[in-house]
């Protein structure tokens, strides 16, 4: 089962990653740096809206499932979920009305939050009932759409609100095209039980997520006021392309994982989840190490090839920086903040958050200041620090931190190795095109075998499934 989730997940996942990564380089050069700017600080707020509001459903759904009572749960949910929607309209027509906010940027975040608020609602549904393939077809229509509707976007209007909008449309569509999965659920009755649960589950993650907005989104909110769009621009842009990268494999991760480690956890087969939750780490150690590994040798020609020389030049002193951020925001958010729906620790996500609020604030009105995007990417990585030593010591001594460091470790120094050796060939050559595809040949085998040794992402099973494929070929027993 593990097997085919990760095919799934992973496949639909690296696929809407390119289509992403595709949109984000159009968006920067359809858009330039003062309206991706303004786009990324609109997000911003829409994120906040969204973290102060609905987001925590998704989760206290996945907290609080059980298959026994599936249907009761969904309608309900989803019929909680409209009416969060709608007062959600009210709240950004008022803030509207009242002269808060303009009435543009007041719709562009209401279009964000209902669509991301429709589309986790019915991916998490999808996610939670072990759906792999419904999730997989309504990820690579939600990056379908938010491509095509980018650019539309851009060539119509060209402003940084209309980028926001359509980015909430194509949530709806990615929304739609996954509710086809719990087409038939959606008309059992309201159930008085399954909403308790929902609540009970949710009630402490709803300023778990209201702190925790303000820590992510604030460092650019502080950067956009002190040194204007221009500089959000390159800082928001390479930020999001890196977190991307790494999201891409720690959803993959996450939803072949987490949901089969639930499972068991809820099961009381804690050994079993102890297994799987192993897995997962060995995973995301791969995939921070090798990530990081990747964009510290290639990241300056790859931000030049998607973004244009500019950006790539402006964000080359900070770049360590965004990568360590983002490799702990990993951790923090994949494997430690995950671990709490499998094992019941809410309060502990309202302490790591603040935590991690509290330090980037902090940090962000000290330091932005004075050395600009610099300042917002140190204290963000030092927020998402602070957050992760707090996870790591509060769970010390639980089988959820048995984990098998000493193969990490051998994970991480495989990726360290290449790292140093692509750099020893660079400098002893002189660097070249023919070097770099040496470089990147010896990347590639690297990482494939670490995989293969560590059964990472089942890649040995997808092996197997390709030796047995050609073998029956050869046999004549396949066309």
């Amino acid at each position: 089962m593990i097997g085919k989730h990760v095919g799934y997940y992973f496949g639909s996942k690296l696929f809407a990653a390119v289509l992403n990564l595709l949109s984000m380089a159009l968006f920067v050069r359809l858009a330039g740096q003062d309206v991706y700017g303004g786009y990324i600080v609109a997000m911003a707020w829409a994120a906040i809206a969204y973290s102060m509001s609905l987001q925590w459903m998704r989760f206290a759904f996945f907290a609080s499932y059980r298959e026994n009572m599936s249907a009761a749960q969904i309608s309900t949910y989803l019929r909680i979920l409209a009416a969060g929607i709608a007062l959600v309209a009210v709240i950004c027509a008022t803030i509207a009305y009242a002269g808060w906010s303009s009435p543009d940027m007041a719709l562009a975040v209401f279009v964000v939050v209902a669509g991301l608020a429709a589309y986790d609602a019915f991916h998490e549904i999808a996610r939670t009932r072990l759906q792999a393939r419904t999730v997989a077809i309504g990820v690579v229509i939600r990056s379908l759409l938010i491509l095509i509707f980018g650019v539309v976007a851009l060539k119509a209007y060209g402003t940084p609100l209309s980028l926001a909008i359509s980015f909430g449309a194509a949530h709806w569509g990615g929304a739609l095209a996954l509710g086809l999965g719990a087409a038939n659920l959606q008309r059992a009755p309201w159930s008085p039980e399954a909403a308790r649960r929902l609540w009970r589950s949710g009630r402490p993650l709803i300023p778990a997520f209201a702190v925790d907005s303000f820590g992510l989104q604030f460092d650019r909110l502080i950067l956009a006021h002190n040194e204007g769009y221009a500089d959000v621009g390159p800082y928001g842009a390479v930020s999001d392309f890196i977190r991307q990268l790494l999201i891409v494999g720690s959803e993959a991760i996450s939803g072949a994982y987490m949901a089969l480690a639930r499972a068991d956890a809820v099961n009381d087969r804690q050994e079993s989840a102890r297994l799987i939750l192993g897995q997962a780490f060995r995973a995301y150690v791969m995939l921070t190490a090798f990530a990081a590994s990747f964009v510290m040798f290639f990241g300056d020609d790859v931000l030049t090839l998607m973004f244009g020389a500019g950006i790539a030049e402006a964000v080359h002193p900070i770049l360590l920086l965004i990568v360590l951020s983002n490799a702990i925001m990993v951790f923090r958010a994949y494997y430690f903040a995950q671990i709490l729906f499998v094992d019941n620790g809410s309060r502990l996500m309202l302490l790591a958050n603040t935590s991690h609020a509290v330090v980037t604030g902090v940090l962000s009105l000290t330091l932005i200041p004075h050395y600009g995007a610099a300042g917002a990417a140190f204290s963000l990585m030092m927020g998402h620090l602070v957050a992760l030593l707090h996870y790591v010591w509060s769970w010390r001594g639980l089988y959820v931190m048995k984990l098998p460091y000493a193969d990490s470790a051998v994970i991480a120094l495989a990726a360290l190795a290449v790292f140093a050796a692509m750099k020893a060939l660079e400098a002893v050559t002189g660097g070249g095109i023919l070097v770099d595809l040496v470089n990147l040949l010896a990347f590639g085998l690297t990482a494939i075998v670490t995989a293969w040794r560590y059964r990472i992402l089942s890649i040995n099973e997808a092996g197997r499934f390709v030796s047995n494929y050609f073998a029956r070929r050869r046999e004549g027993s396949l066309p």
